[in-house]
């Protein structure tokens, strides 16, 4: 059918014509013939063609009008100015009147030309103003796809358009590639690389055929690209990649893939860069540069194959649409599961994957699973830009810090202090505590700097060295500087969670890459052994909590165990050996008496001497002493010292207060089988002494002299004295007004009394005869007792005679008699009322826990003061050593203190009992 073909381009349409206006429509005009018509409606001014225009001038001719660039040339008549409005104003409403126009006409077509892209492009120019046009141009219109690249129409227009001969499709060799596939999907599915669901695509490649199955997916990633033409522009693109294909001489192609192509051609690069120019940088930096020095080549020269470039390349033509809101990238998966194939393991690509998520550029993540290329660094590249202005000694400030945190002493066993890195030159050593030097590695065992240290120190058994291998001292070095660069990165890209995520994992992989450089890096301790020092085998990587090496841990089980054994455990079993070993190796060897601080400088200075845990020295001089194995004295100690002295020390264990009788228990040691055991009133009386068999002796006396003797070598201890205590009594009685007071003492004792005040001492002689005291007013009677060395001292405070006497609950109270409480339950009252409240304390204190001869008891003398929290601690001790933690309780004691009345009744309240005013003592009353 013969036919006019119209193609409007921006050169045509834009182009003057005449001497006045520009004609819009004069390529339309002049290949229809109708110039004069078109030259009338814009020669002298445009004007809109209307639809009977339209129609008068295609008539019934058989007519294809092409409008070709639409949306580019809308855009350029938007900027053309006509009358109050634009071109684009003239244009948009002769186009709609072509539209309805061509709808009329029975032998008319007018074919509209242009990508999405395109229309977005015009959107983003033009507002809404496309909005009434497109709908003009969608009613009425069918929509026609040339090619559609997410079919398998795409292999057909291929495999015609670039290729003379294949195989057949549904023959042998077709077969045996998808087969070989198949294959290679299995394999990797079995070991866990590609998910079931790959072997699909081997089904596919019978229809895809030479081209990978993968091949229209991708390319439907940036079909919509503005600049890609999805004919012409997919037949070049794939020319490009198949050239790459045949220059492929390292290894056989079984399918041709978007990896294959070659970014070395210059072609291809510039087909690529016109697609998506905003990516050259990502194309230089991390895939191809034509210096080889792209991440991806580096990483494919290290490993001796093109697996790192053919992912880089795969991923990059994944991210060439220029669609903000379209899909970009790959996950990790899809990206082996494209690039596999036979003699190709999934491993490599996994492997050369990972190496390039570290080390590119301009490699991003979305949503944690596609990858992509961006035009914008991520933040490895501003880490790298960083990574270099780090200053040495700030990298050296941060070593010292990590391999503090490393190796800091916390139970201190093998040492207390910690120098980090340090000239030794500068280090000082203290017999009191080991030190741990962590001191650079470096190629000599032991380290060079270690053994001078060593040879030049005076408490050379005071230290140990923790060094290794000095191989990987810088490696160490470059990661602590990645950390800093990571820590300045970090707070710049603090408001944007994208990038946060992406320098966690950057933290988190140079953290495990710092860590295991130094497991490996500090593997040896050294430790003093005779004249040098010797090493240790140490294993950080097996002493790790959450993450953290404990190198503290490490150290002390390098010490303990294998073929050192420097650090010993103190065993009880093993006391008697550790005694021995510190008398051979710490006593000097003419004498047996020695300063115990030599002995400590010695234990830091020797090197034979073994380390013991942290006041270990002083438990196996515990031990000694225990023993009597050495004894002590004025800091030294006597390693061989002579038999001791008979000892003999006296405890009042009760008595009867009434008479003033005492009840003695006597503790002797180092008397014999049969010692003689002599008690007399004088020290000199003891030559001539009574002699007591029992370990206990009842007397009313408050002052004796005790001695024992050693029968067996004739030795007698030194005289032991031993005093009690005299207890003042008085009785008065009203007698006319005046106050008749009777005085005692027991034990029976002189006394003297006074009521002036003056010294107790120099007061008048008791003769037995009650003293009359003024009745009148208040009075305060003072009196002091003596027998022999021992005295004791009362004031007795007498209100006006028929005056009642009170408790004053703002003084000091005293209150004395036989407090007794029989029960657990009265006892826990005492506690309660006591316990927290240091001021209320009690003397002459027993404690009775069990009954019977199940049972415990304790009692404290009389010048012991225990207050409620001191009484419980005692009641729980003894029930815990009867083994009854619920066991009956007594509880008894003579003489209460408080700090005023008022706390003595709450107590009493509290507890329960009543204290009578007769039993209260208080200063001033």
């Amino acid at each position: 059918m013969p036919q006019s073909t119209i193609k409007n381009s921006v050169a045509s349409t834009c182009s003057p014509a005449g001497t006045k206006g520009i004609s819009l429509w004069g390529d339309i005009a002049e290949q229809l013939g109708q110039a004069d018509t078109f030259r009338d409606h814009w020669i002298n001014g445009p004007r809109e063609m209307t639809e009977g225009d339209w129609m008068r001038l295609i008539g019934d001719r058989p007519t294809l009008i092409m409008l070709d660039e639409l949306p580019t040339y809308l855009a350029m008549a938007h900027t053309k100015s006509v009358g109050q409005g634009t071109l684009l104003d003239l244009l948009k409403y002769s186009l709609a009147n072509l539209f309805s126009a061509a709808m009329k006409l029975k032998r008319c077509v007018v074919v509209v030309a242009s990508l999405d892209a395109a229309y977005d492009e015009a959107r983003r120019i033009l507002g809404g103003q496309l909005a009434d046009l497109q709908k003009e141009t969608s009613r009425g219109a069918k929509s026609i796809t040339p090619v559609d690249l997410n079919t398998g129409e795409i292999y057909d227009i291929l495999r015609k358009r670039l290729f003379t001969k294949l195989p057949d499709p549904s023959g042998d060799e077709v077969e045996r590639v998808s087969q070989a596939y198949l294959a290679t999907y299995q394999e990797a599915i079995r070991g866990r690389a590609l998910a079931k669901s790959a072997e699909q695509m081997a089904d596919e490649i019978v229809g895809s055929y030479p081209f990978h199955p993968s091949y229209k997916d991708i390319l439907s990633l940036f079909k919509e690209n503005e600049k890609f033409r999805q004919t012409r522009g997919l037949i070049q693109f794939t020319a490009n990649l198949l050239r790459g294909v045949w220059a492929n001489k390292e290894e056989e192609v079984f399918l041709v893939g978007a990896q294959f192509l070659d970014f070395s051609d210059q072609e291809t690069r510039d087909q690529v860069k016109e697609i998506e120019r905003s990516l050259e940088s990502a194309l230089a930096s991390d895939i191809y540069d034509t210096d080889g020095s792209a991440h991806a080549q580096g990483i494919d020269g290290d490993r001796n194959d093109r697996a790192a470039s053919q992912v880089a390349t795969l991923l990059f033509i994944t991210s060439l649409s220029d669609n903000t809101d379209g899909i970009r990238g790959l996950p990790r998966d899809t990206v082996v599961e494209y690039l596999v194939a036979p003699g190709k393991e999934a491993t490599r690509f996994i492997e050369a994957f990972d190496q390039l998520r570290d080390r590119c550029w301009y490699l991003h993540n979305r949503d944690g699973n596609r990858w992509y290329f961006s035009d914008i660094a991520n933040v490895r590249k501003q880490i790298e830009d960083k990574v270099g202005k780090v200053p040495q000694d700030r990298v050296d400030e941060e070593m010292r810090r990590r391999l503090t945190d490393i190796f800091r002493p916390v139970t201190k066993l093998a040492y207390a202090d910690l120098v980090v890195l340090p000239r030794v030159d500068e280090v000082n050593l203290t017999p009191s505590k080991r030190t741990c030097l962590v001191l650079s590695p470096d190629a000599k065992s032991p380290p060079a700097a270690a053994a001078r240290f060593f040879n030049d120190v005076v408490y050379k058994n005071a230290f140990c060295v923790v060094a290794g291998d000095g191989s990987k001292m810088a490696s160490a070095e470059d990661s602590v500087r990645r950390l800093l660069a990571i820590a300045a990165v970090k707070s710049i890209v603090a408001d944007t969670p994208r990038h946060q995520r992406e320098i966690e994992a950057e933290q988190e992989t140079t953290e495990i890459g710092f860590n295991s450089t130094i497991k490996s890096l500090f593997n040896a301790v050294w430790y003093p052994q005779t004249k040098d020092l010797k090493s240790a085998r140490i294993d950080l990587s097996h002493y790790q909590e959450k993450g953290v090496i404990l190198g503290e841990k490490a150290v002390e089980a390098a010490l303990s165990g294998g073929g050192a054994k420097k650090l010993v455990e103190l065993d009880p079993d093993r006391m008697d050996g550790l005694i021995q070993r510190c008398e051979d190796q710490l006593f000097p060897d003419a004498t047996s008496r020695t300063r115990w601080s030599d002995v400590l400088e010695r234990a830091a200075s020797n090197p034979r001497w073994i380390w013991l845990p942290p006041k270990g020295m002083e438990e196996i001089k515990a031990a000694a002493l225990a023993e009597g194995r050495w004894i002590e004295e004025n800091g030294y100690v006597d390693k061989n010292p002579p038999p001791p002295h008979p000892t003999i020390r006296v405890t009042r264990i009760g008595g009867e207060d009434a008479i003033g009788e005492s009840e003695l228990e006597i503790a002797v040691s180092n008397a014999g089988k049969t010692p003689e055991v002599l008690v007399a009133t004088t020290k000199d009386g003891l030559s001539s002494a009574e002699l007591i068999i029992d370990r206990t002796y009842r007397t009313t006396e408050v002052e004796l002299w005790f001695q024992i003797r050693n029968l067996d070598s004739g030795d007698s201890s030194e005289p032991y004295r031993w005093t009690g205590s005299i207890n003042i009594t008085h009785d008065r009685r009203d007698n006319a007004g005046m106050w008749q007071v009777a005085l005692e003492a027991k034990p029976d004792a002189e006394l003297r009394w006074n009521i002036t005040g003056i010294n107790p001492k120099d007061g008048a002689v008791y003769d037995g005869a009650p003293i009359e005291i003024d009745g009148t007013q208040k009075t305060t009677l003072y009196v002091y007792a003596i027998k022999g060395g021992v005295s004791a001292e009362r004031r007795f405070t007498f209100d006006a005679v028929g005056a009642k006497k009170t408790i004053d609950n703002d003084l000091p109270a005293k209150a004395k008699r036989d407090f007794q409480f029989a029960t657990k339950g009265e006892v826990l009252r005492v506690v309660r009322a006591s316990k927290g409240r240091e001021t209320i304390v009690f003397h002459g204190v027993s404690v009775t826990v069990g009954e019977g001869e199940k049972s415990l008891r304790v009692r404290s003398g009389g010048d012991v003061a225990l207050n409620g929290q001191e009484i419980e601690a005692i009641i729980e001790g003894l029930r815990a050593a009867l083994g009854q933690a619920d066991a009956e309780v007594q509880l008894r004691f003579r003489e209460a203190d408080f700090p005023d009345g008022h706390t003595m009744k709450d107590f009493a309240t509290q507890v329960g009992i009543d204290i009578s005013v007769e039993d209260v003592e208080q200063e001033g009353t």
